[in-house]
């Protein structure tokens, strides 16, 4: 008799924005439904993986080139190493009879105590300095981009959407732009 095999999670940039937020939402599921939460990060780790059947790759603004961004659009020239990195996951996949999705949020939005890389963050610091200086905010970059709408997912959004895919039988071997669908322009901020 075969038991069937457990799910394991495995939450790579675990001590990131996205990475909190996924390790919350799991640790709410049922233990019987996720028997292992595997975390992986630059400081130090738990477990390692046993036997993971499920994978997902994290990919936006690193593979897309131009909107609108479609998830079969052309791959641009020049190497680009997410571009080997899904290419191999896709072959061990199909090696190892894995199922993956492979998500591409652009900017993920979040809140995680002592991490400055977070746009809104990023954004408030500046305004706090030109405030301070007594000027006005103005564009860093050109028209393009002040005009342009950013795409960006809550990373909760990204978190639920990972959660459900992944016990989703009928999500296997696909990719997905994972957005809020806000029209948000740098002018309007």
């Amino acid at each position: 008799m075969t038991l069937p095999l457990s799910n394991v999670a495995c939450v790579w940039v675990a001590n990131r924005i996205f990475g909190t937020v996924m390790i919350d939402l799991l640790v709410e599921q049922p233990q019987n439904e996720w028997s292992k939460i595997i975390c992986i990060s630059r400081r130090p780790t738990q477990l390692d993986v046993e036997d993971n059947r499920f994978c997902s790759v994290d990919k936006g603004g690193e593979y897309l080139t131009s909107r609108p961004y479609v998830e079969d659009a052309p791959r641009h020239k020049g190497s680009n190493f997410y571009y080997a990195q899904e290419d191999i996951l896709k072959e061990y996949a199909e090696k190892n009879g894995w199922k993956y999705i492979i998500t591409r949020p652009n900017v993920i939005i979040g809140v995680l105590y002592g991490n400055f890389m977070n746009f809104a963050v990023s954004l408030a610091l500046y305004a706090s300095i030109q405030k301070e200086k007594g000027q006005s905010l103005f564009s860093l970059g050109n028209n393009i981009a002040w005009n342009s709408i950013m795409d960006h997912s809550d990373a909760l959004h990204n978190a639920r959407f990972q959660l459900w895919s992944s016990t989703n039988d009928k999500i296997q071997n696909e990719i997905f732009n994972i957005h809020n669908g806000d029209e948000v322009k740098f002018r309007t901020l």
